[in-house]
């Protein structure tokens, strides 16, 4: 995510140690995961790949059960 925003990067650098290129940077790019996951959430993410890649609707169960068992 970049972070344009200079209101949301001042409020970032406490965070990020006290860092000055989190306000001064031109650019701010922020990186995140999510740790705890659900079987929702693996589905979701499942779906809305096969939609961004154009693969039709049938394709997304295949692709679960291909996740649940490597």
């Amino acid at each position: 995510m970049v972070v344009t925003d200079p209101a949301v990067r001042a409020k970032l650098r406490p965070a990020s140690y006290g860092q000055a290129q989190i306000t001064e940077a031109s650019h701010l790019v922020v990186f995140t995961a999510k740790n705890n996951f659900s079987e929702a959430d693996v589905d979701a993410h499942i779906r809305h790949n096969a939609e961004v890649q154009g693969a039709p609707t049938r394709v997304a169960p295949i692709l679960r059960a291909a996740a649940k068992n490597p």
